[in-house]
């Protein structure tokens, strides 16, 4: 799915079906926006929102999703701190696990329209030091 307006559908279809949203996977995309804040149109988004990134579900829903390269983090006690991105071409990013907010919704995340470096890609700086 790729806008509001078809996340909602799907919601209502699988909450009648299933009694519950997040019960069914679905796929999103989630289009790279430079100021998330002032974005309102129909289309799934992502980008930054004071400084961490975040998607836009919908206009009253702003997840909050901390990503770093690679796999995702899991900490034993606290459960997952950070999802993982894995770049599938310039500007396109697999996002893992899935997204899974329980009673709302369940999908797997992709990202397109993102700036290249990607935010979350690390830069390594070498320095030359002359003595």
């Amino acid at each position: 799915m790729k806008t509001v307006t078809e996340v909602l559908e799907w919601c209502a279809g699988a909450e009648a079906e299933f009694g519950d949203p997040s019960v069914p996977i679905c796929q999103l995309f989630f289009r790279w926006q430079d100021d998330l804040k002032a974005y309102g149109g129909d289309e799934l988004a992502c980008g930054r929102v004071d400084g961490e990134f975040a998607l836009w579900l919908r206009p009253d829903l702003v997840i909050p999703m901390p990503i770093e390269m690679g796999r995702c983090r899991i900490d034993a006690a606290f459960g997952l701190e950070a999802y993982g991105a894995d770049r599938i071409t310039a500007g396109v990013w697999a996002i893992n696990p899935s997204l899974n907010v329980e009673g709302l919704i369940h999908g797997f995340v992709t990202l397109h329209g993102v700036p290249d470096p990607a935010p979350w890609e690390r830069k390594i700086m070498l320095l030359e030091i002359n003595s």
